[in-house]
C-alpha cells in the first residue's frame, strides 16, 4: 500500500483560543488540556489591614463632620450657642483650615521632593527636577495656591449665604419639625452613602458626588430653616458650606502627607464630635461610638478575613479583555 505523502500527514496541534484560525473542531470544543490553563485569584489583590483601615479613615471623617453640623444646629436651636458665637466659630474654622492646608501642602511638597531624590539616586536616567506623578486622589501642590483668590471666594460665599438666609428662614414654616428631622436624617445617610471619598478631579465631577453634596446642603437648609433668627440661619449655612464643600479638599490635602496625618485628623474630628453629641443624647453618643469603631476597626478586620476566602476562577472560557498601558489609563482617568 503506497504511503501518504509527507505534506498530507496531519500533525496534531494544540487547540488555540483564536477566531482567525480554522482549527476543525466546533466552537464549543473542549480539549483534554482545557483545564490546564485555569487560574485561581490571578487578579485578586491581597488585602492588608493597614491599607483597608487607611481607606476607611475618610468615612469616619465624613461621619464626624455630619455629627458636628447636626449637634451645632441643635445647640443654636436650644439657645446653648448664640448666633454670633457660631459666626466666630465659622471664622476660626476658615482660618484654621487655611493654615492647615498650607502646612499640609508644604509637607506634601517636601515628601514629593524626597521621593524624587531617592528615585533619582536609584535611577540616574530620571531627571530629579521632574516630579514624580502623584497618586490618584492626591495633589502635591498646596491648596489653595492663591491666598488672595481664596479669601475673595470665601467672602463671596459668605455674602451669598447671607443674602439667601431670609429665604431659608421661611422655607419650612408650614411643615412639622418631625417631618423635617426625618427628611434631614435620610439626606444625611444618603450623603454618607453617595459621597465621593477618594475623588481626583473634583468633588462633584461624578454623579454620585453631586448627589451627595446636594443631599448634605439640602439637609442643612431644612435644619437651618427651623432656627429662630436669620443670623443663626446664615451662621449655620456658612458652617455647612465650609464642612461639606471646602473640608473634603482639605482632607485630601492632609491625606497626601501620609497615613499618620490622616489618622490624626480623623482622631481630632471624632474626639470633637463625641463630646458635642454627648451633651445632647447618651443613646446617640453610644450609637455614634459604635459606628465609628465599626468603620475604623471591625469592618476592615472583617473585610481582610473574608477576602481570604474569595475565589476568582479564570481560564480559556473568559472573554477577551483589552489591556491598556499605564499611560493610557492615567489619561483616561484625567
Amino acid at each position: 500500500m503506497p504511503s501518504r505523502p509527507s505534506s498530507e500527514i496531519l500533525v496534531p496541534t494544540r487547540w488555540q483560543k483564536v477566531l482567525y484560525l480554522e482549527q476543525g473542531p466546533d466552537d464549543c470544543f473542549t480539549g483534554p488540556s482545557f483545564l490546564e490553563d485555569m487560574v485561581v485569584n490571578a487578579t485578586v489583590p491581597e488585602r492588608a489591614f493597614r491599607a483597608v483601615a487607611a481607606q476607611a479613615l475618610d468615612v469616619n471623617q465624613q461621619l464626624a463632620s455630619l455629627v458636628l453640623v447636626a449637634a451645632t444646629s441643635i445647640f443654636v436651636y436650644r439657645g446653648c450657642l448664640s448666633d454670633w458665637s457660631l459666626l466666630g466659630i465659622d471664622g476660626l474654622l476658615a482660618l484654621g483650615g487655611f493654615l492647615l492646608s498650607a502646612l499640609a501642602g508644604r509637607c506634601a511638597k517636601r515628601r514629593a521632593q524626597k521621593e524624587a531624590r531617592a528615585t533619582s539616586q536609584h535611577s540616574p536616567d530620571i531627571s530629579p527636577s521632574r516630579p514624580k506623578p502623584s497618586k490618584a486622589g492626591t495633589r502635591s501642590t498646596p491648596f489653595p495656591s492663591n491666598p488672595g483668590a481664596a479669601l475673595c471666594r470665601m467672602l463671596a460665599l459668605a455674602l451669598a449665604v447671607g443674602l439667601l438666609s431670609p429665604l431659608y428662614a421661611t422655607l419650612t414654616q408650614s411643615t412639622s419639625s418631625d417631618s423635617i428631622l426625618a427628611i434631614a436624617t435620610a439626606l444625611g445617610l444618603a450623603n454618607l452613602y453617595l459621597h465621593s471619598y477618594h475623588f481626583s478631579r473634583g468633588l462633584t465631577a461624578g454623579l454620585s458626588g453631586s448627589l451627595a453634596l446636594g443631599a448634605a446642603l439640602a439637609a442643612s437648609i431644612l435644619i437651618a430653616s427651623r432656627l429662630p433668627s436669620i443670623a443663626g440661619v446664615a451662621a449655620l449655612m456658612l458652617m455647612s458650606m465650609e464642612v461639606y464643600v471646602l473640608a473634603p479638599y482639605l482632607r485630601r490635602q492632609v491625606r497626601s502627607v501620609g497615613v499618620a496625618a490622616d489618622a490624626s485628623l480623623t482622631c481630632a474630628l471624632v474626639v470633637a464630635a463625641g463630646p458635642a453629641l454627648s451633651q445632647l443624647s447618651r443613646a446617640a453618643t453610644a450609637a455614634y461610638a459604635f459606628a465609628a469603631l465599626a468603620i475604623g476597626l471591625v469592618f476592615p478586620l472583617w473585610m481582610v478575613r473574608v477576602h481570604k476566602f474569595k475565589a476568582q476562577i479564570n481560564g480559556p472560557w473568559d472573554e477577551a479583555v483589552p489591556k491598556l498601558c499605564d499611560t493610557l489609563v492615567e489619561e483616561k482617568k484625567e
